[in-house]
């Protein structure tokens, strides 16, 4: 027995089996299931959360690009009409 005991693998299996009995016992008790579906109910609404901020970035960014593809166009109008100007000048 105690050859058994000094074992380590076996202590391992042991500490294993009461890990279990014991997290069985815990996880069927009214209140350990309340806080495990309030705690499940805020990862749920952080996800959602984290979506929505997502979509927003998105948009941002979106019209960022937008905006600066606008800017773009109007200064290669700008330098169009600056260059015809110098070649009508010639």
């Amino acid at each position: 027995m105690i050859k058994l005991l000094s074992n380590e693998k076996f202590l391992y299996f042991m500490g294993g089996v009461a890990s279990v009995c014991l997290g069985s016992k815990i996880l069927k008790s009214k209140k350990s299931r309340e806080i495990v579906v309030n705690t499940v109910a805020k990862g749920m609404k952080l996800q959602k959360n984290a979506a929505v901020t997502m979509q927003n970035i998105k948009e941002e960014a979106q019209d960022i690009c937008h905006e600066a593809k606008n800017i773009n166009a109007i200064s290669y109008i700008e330098t169009d009409e600056t260059n015809l100007e110098e070649i009508e000048k010639i």
